[in-house]
């Protein structure tokens, strides 16, 4: 949370205006039905008109499980649009930072129309900054960032087989994580 504050004081953004959820690094899949509970009532005492969140595509397990749960609830909550970002995964590892991001193929829902997002050099220089904040994920940083991201409208249609293939968790195990409806009516 210390490292988020700094990352985030770098564009501006007040340690006050910064929600920390709680949950432990590495074990979101875990609270599955807590982590809704509260993005729910997030979504709505914010009331965003836009939401941005980590794709579902296996490049750390708490990535995918926020992207599950954040399209779940907003699905369910009505609330839209959700864009959610490319990052590392399988099939795009991170490199030198030249490369450009991209998405993981997704065998659930093949035809994402993506907008790609290239930085200017002030942005790609904040960005650095950013990252140079978390000292405790120095090694999954050192290729990043990107020289651009990518976005694409977030398609909440097949969470559970997206979340199980990428993360290689069974749906099984996951319905059991899941317990009972992620997010309240």
């Amino acid at each position: 949370f210390k490292e988020a504050c700094a990352a985030l004081a770098v564009i501006g953004i007040d340690p006050a205006d910064i929600t920390c959820l709680g949950f432990p690094d590495g074990g979101l899949h875990r609270y599955i039905p807590e982590a809704s509970g509260d993005i729910a009532a997030l979504i709505r005492a914010i009331g965003p008109h836009t939401i941005y969140v980590h794709a579902i595509e296996g490049g750390h397990l708490d990535h995918d499980v926020t992207a599950f749960v954040v399209q779940e609830v907003s699905a369910k909550l009505r609330i839209g649009p959700v864009f959610e970002w490319a990052e590392y995964n399988r099939e795009a590892r991170g490199g030198p930072p030249i490369a450009d991001a991209r998405f993981a193929s997704d065998p659930y829902v093949a035809d994402f129309e993506c907008m790609s997002t290239p930085f200017d050099q002030a942005e790609f220089t904040s960005k650095q900054k950013m990252l140079a904040e978390y000292a405790s994920q120095v090694m999954s940083v050192e290729y990043y960032p990107f020289r651009s991201e990518i976005l694409r409208r977030a398609r909440p249609i097949h969470l559970l087989p997206r979340l199980a293939h990428f993360t290689r968790l069974s749906q099984g195990r996951l319905r059991s994580l899941i317990g009972r409806t992620s997010a309240p009516p």
